[in-house]
This record gives structure tokens, sequence and C-alpha cells, in this order.
């Protein structure tokens, strides 16, 4: 607290702002409102602050794999579990949707292709599940 109190506006702003501008921001208004007053209060409160300069974006970063690493970890539990993953480039976020459908037809609940033959026919799982993550 000491740190806030002895810190001037001028220090604030110098730290604040090269990261809260408009230009890296999103303004939500909830309520009953409409969108010409919405626009209105918005320019009222916020429309004197400067855009700033673009934000800066991290570039794409994916690890480099080479060959197939494993790893195995033991522990006393009932069952083992096997997980399998990839690396996916960033660009194949436009497919998500369909990339999350074929998870679900492939590997998600009781009547999904895997389930049915790794845990009802071949009887070598007690349960399966896949998912596509883009963070």
């Amino acid at each position: 607290m000491t740190d806030l109190d002895a810190a001037k506006v001028e220090d604030v702003k110098e730290w604040v702002f090269p990261i809260l501008r408009p230009s890296n921001a999103v303004l939500v208004l909830a309520g009953d409102v409409t969108a010409a007053e919405a626009k209105d209060k918005v320019q009222q409160y916020f429309g004197t602050i400067g855009a700033g300069p673009p934000v800066s974006r991290q570039k794409e970063w994916i690890a480099k794999r080479t060959g197939a690493q494993r790893a195995t970890a033991q522990d006393h539990v009932p069952q083992s579990r096997l997980y399998v993953e990839w690396n996916a480039r960033r660009g194949w976020i436009r497919d998500a949707d369909m990339l999350d459908l074929l998870t679900g037809v492939l590997a998600n609940g009781k009547s999904s292709r895997l389930y049915e033959r790794l845990v009802y026919k071949d009887q070598i799982a007690t349960n399966v599940a896949a998912a596509v993550d883009f963070h």
C-alpha cells in the first residue's frame, strides 16, 4: 500500500497506458440501454482517449518435435491410462469446428466410434475421450 500511496498519476499512466489502451481493450455494456445511448456514453467517457500505438502480437511458436517422446509414471491406481498428444499449428483454428466435430464422432460419448470399439467390442478400455485445445 505504501508504494500505491507514493505513486504519482504520471507514474501510473506511464505504467498502465502502454497496456490498457482502446486498441487493446474490449468494452461491454449491459442493461437497459439502446445502441444509440451506448455510443453516446462511450464517446462521452472514452472519446478523448487516443488509440495509442498498435498492440504487438506474439509470433506463433510451435515446439519442434523430432521422433516420439514417451514417459511413464507409476502410481497405486486400479487401472492404467494412456495419453496421446500432437502439436497443432495455429492455422488450424479456422477448422476448429470441424476438428471438434471429428473428436466428438471418434471419441466423445458412449456412442462414439472409438468408445464402441475399445470399450464395448474389444473391452480393452473403460473410457475414451478426445479434445482439441487451441489455447
